[in-house]
């Protein structure tokens, strides 16, 4: 195993909101980035200018670094708001920098605020070393790899530009075309994924039709004709590849002939530190607290086994990350280009494992035998259940059958329950037989059979 104690590897954690942000720094992030939603492509990741004041000083007490991304190609009339919001970010907020893929914004920046370090977005899909040395001679610190790059690419780009950081996606949601690049948002739905606004399009249900009729748009698209064609077996074959045919499938529900699987590169984390990536990049602002919990902690272990030249438990990041909503996993194109393993194409619903039951909001008494907690429940819990309690690492998993659970009511004594459903600031109570030193707590319980999410 290659010595890596002495090189320097950063763990980027997703931060849609303050508290996304504060369980992904506690769980182990070394550096988290966020934005803001007119200049970010996650226009719903809950940060104001305001959140963002917070959430850096928070970040950089703790030793964590914060990049904002400002990586949008946006059309003229934002321009006067854009040197406002700048302005604001550079001179007050201070963040260790900003990631951009707008040549026009990058080419303002440096000229407007020269002290700013830029980092180059996914979105510009630097997919070769020339690209990546031209965008040094401009000035940029680091670029964000495309996705779509092979090991042996990757491996290329830093031997040619090695002067020049590296950050690459080793987990979260894959784009089915090159990042951003995507139209069916737009043409569908008029929601331009390249202004932060994507309906993810590509997770729909589609029906497939078969038909000999030269115009059966005329039927299909005339509401009153409407009819189901014939089920069958379809396949798509490219006139000039005879014989290569790619079967089009669909159940009760539709088909998912777009719904890429998600990247995961657990198991290529130390060939990817070999090959001079230094920042590891995990997409999911518009996921969940429990995603920011348990992706950052699971590959917090994993960097810090290979660091310290300790064998790294492959198998039980794996099991730990398939905890988390995904739609099946892939190591993007590492190993090349992935094809038909690309797609799941069976369903669009997660396949995780576990549901996240809720965090700890409020320790009310804790004592090593005995602690009283109140918690904000978000998923269906009920008495019986064996609920698991996941704290940063390296503190173990604690494991516990609910048998009590009570809700606090104004003017009344607490509230025996037997179950609830949960949902936003819907706050219980539980009494569990152990120790709980902070609210950096997450709950799950594991799926049962047939049970949907």
């Amino acid at each position: 195993m290659t010595k890596m104690k002495n090189k320097k590897f950063e763990l980027l954690m997703p931060a849609g909101d303050i508290l996304k942000a504060k369980f992904a720094i506690e769980f182990g992030a070394d550096a988290i980035y966020c934005g803001i939603p007119m200049f970010t492509l996650r226009g719903k990741s809950n940060m104001s200018m305001e959140d963002l004041k917070y959430i850096v000083p928070y970040a950089h007490k703790r030793g964590v670094k914060v990049y904002l991304a400002v990586n949008i190609f946006p059309h003229s009339f934002k321009y006067e708001q854009f040197l406002k919001d700048m302005s604001i970010m550079v001179n007050e907020i201070k963040p260790d920098a900003f990631i951009m893929a707008d040549p026009g914004l990058i080419d303002v920046t440096k000229e407007r605020f020269p002290e700013a370090e830029i980092h180059l977005s996914v979105q510009q899909n630097n997919l070769n070393w020339m690209s990546a040395n031209f965008w040094k001679k401009q000035g940029i610190t680091r670029i964000v790899l495309a996705r779509e790059l092979t090991y042996k690419e990757l491996v290329e780009i830093h031997k040619r530009v090695p002067n020049i950081e590296i950050e690459f996606f080793i987990h979260g949601s894959n784009c089915m075309a090159y990042s951003g690049r995507c139209l069916l948002s737009n043409y569908m739905n008029y929601r331009d994924s390249n202004q932060g606004v994507c309906n993810n399009a590509c997770r729909f249900k589609y029906k497939i039709f078969k038909s000999n009729d030269p115009k059966y748009l005329d039927t299909l698209q005339n509401k009153e004709n409407y009819k189901v064609l014939d089920k069958g077996t379809y396949f798509v074959e490219e006139e000039l590849r005879k014989g290569e045919l790619y079967e089009i499938t669909e159940d009760e529900n539709g088909t998912y002939i777009f719904n890429s699987k998600d990247n995961c590169m657990a198991e290529h984390i130390e060939k990817l530190m070999e090959a001079g990536v230094c920042s590891f990049k995990v997409e999911g602002r518009t996921k969940s607290l429990y995603y920011a919990a348990i992706v950052a902690r699971s590959y917090r272990k994993l960097f810090d086994d290979i660091i310290n030249n300790n064998k790294p438990d492959i198998n039980l990041a794996i099991k730990e990350l398939n905890t988390t909503s995904n739609r099946g996993f892939m190591p993007g194109f590492l190993e090349g280009n992935p094809k038909e393993n690309a797609q799941d194409y069976e369903k669009k619903t997660s396949h995780q494992t576990h549901l996240f039951v809720g965090f700890v909001k409020k320790i009310i008494s804790s004592s090593k035998k005995k602690s009283i907690i109140e918690v904000e429940v978000r998923g269906r819990v009920e008495l019986n259940d064996t609920l698991e309690f996941l704290m940063p690492y390296p503190r173990e998993v604690e494991v516990w059958k609910c048998n009590n659970m009570t809700k606090k009511l104004e003017g009344f004594e607490n509230k025996k329950l037997n179950k609830v459903a949960g949902g936003l600031d819907y706050d219980i109570t539980f009494e569990v037989p152990f120790e709980i030193k902070d609210t950096f707590c997450v709950l799950r319980r594991k799926l049962k059979d047939n049970e949907e999410i």
